[in-house]
């Protein structure tokens, strides 16, 4: 079956087994290279660029929830001169408003792999677990249909947890090279601002010399760097998000292989440090605790 078109009804997967049906395309036309995907097994995260539905996979949304009492909520953290003395240097101020709650609604973390059946034939496929399989099919049709104007549904596709999967969510950022320099630039090229609250987060982590190389997402995890210390790991947001994740070291390697959503939810965070005008303080106090923990 092929789908060309949104289409906001469950109707288009009641003649499937929701447990069996494999969501994709065939690669016909180097498809995949849109995903940056070369080889059989190569899995990624769709970027946000791609659209609104690739954005919500990626990160999650939020609404506001309208039937509640507005609260004084933080909002944002801005640089600002002092009581308007503009010969002052500027401060970090916290930003709150009466506002109606916000309800966050996690990321689906859907993942798309290059998939090669027996006959040598390729496709680009949905990577679904249970909960995904239970709550976001859709949300897989209307991925595939935003990123390549159409989407298939198949039933004859063999499973593909027997597949090698080899995930390329994370990128070493070239030697030498910055977190904070590199993304003062990338900026531009992800069509987003890194305000100076941001930069200087990234700035005061590499003051306390983590150790190279440096890792940064890729795809759907553009604008977060990891920084790996002796005995921690600082996942840092330049572009969107907000907080600072601090994780075990020795899970390094097998985080680096989780979806965003595995890896920001899992019960492996020691620390969220939320971006408000004392995340300096705060940063300083998690990674004393630790080296106190870690000396014992």
């Amino acid at each position: 079956m092929v789908i060309k078109q949104k289409k906001k009804t469950n109707k288009i997967l009641e003649s499937f087994n929701k447990a069996k049906v494999q969501i994709g395309i065939p690669v016909l036309n180097s498809e995949n290279m849109k995903l940056n995907l070369f080889n059989v097994g190569d899995t990624v995260l769709p970027s946000m660029s791609f659209g609104p539905v690739c954005k919500k996979n990626a990160v999650g949304y939020s609404y506001v929830d309208k039937t509640a009492p507005k609260e004084n909520r933080y909002v944002c953290t801005i640089w600002t001169y002092p009581y308007g003395n503009t010969k002052a240097s500027q401060i970090p101020v916290d930003q709150y408003r009466m506002c109606y709650p916000k309800i966050n609604v996690e990321a689906s973390g859907i993942e798309i792999v290059l998939y090669e059946d027996k006959d040598g034939n390729k496709f680009l496929l949905a990577m679904l677990d249970d909960i995904q399989r239970s709550n976001y099919l859709l949300v897989a049709i209307n991925m595939f249909i935003e990123i390549f104007g159409e989407c298939h549904l198949f039933e004859d596709i063999s499973n593909l947890n027997l597949m090698k999967i080899k995930r390329l969510n994370w990128e070493i950022l070239p030697p030498g090279i910055q977190p904070s320099y590199y993304f003062s630039g990338k900026s531009k090229q992800l069509n987003k601002k890194i305000d100076r609250y941001a930069y200087q987060r990234l700035k005061y982590i590499e003051s306390l010399n983590p150790l190279k190389p440096y890792y940064y997402g890729a795809q759907g995890f553009s604008g977060y760097i990891i920084y790996v210390f002796n005995d921690f790991c600082v996942l840092e947001s330049a572009i969107y998000g907000n907080a600072t994740y601090i994780i075990p070291k020795e899970n390094w390697e097998s985080l680096s292989q989780k979806t965003k959503k595995e890896l920001t939810f899992a019960n492996l965070v020691l620390y969220k440090i939320i971006h408000r005008k004392d995340w300096e303080e705060k940063i300083d106090e998690a990674i004393s605790k630790l080296h106190c923990i870690n000396e014992k």
